[in-house]
């Protein structure tokens, strides 16, 4: 795998984990903008969950 690929597979794991969390939000007026809520613990365990699933 090059390095690119795996930046961008990291960069999915990380957004989805983010996202599922509810660390972060997509903005309701433009899709291409992502809200931080500023939740600590909400991204503590979606680092975590993206640390486990690089490990699979």
């Amino acid at each position: 795998m090059s390095a690119e690929n795996y930046a961008d597979d990291l960069r999915a794991t990380v957004r989805f984990a983010l996202e599922t969390t509810r660390a972060i939000a997509v903005c309701p007026f433009h899709s291409q903008v992502t809200i931080r809520i500023g939740d600590d613990a909400a991204e503590s365990h979606a680092f975590e969950r993206a640390k486990e699933s690089r490990q699979e």
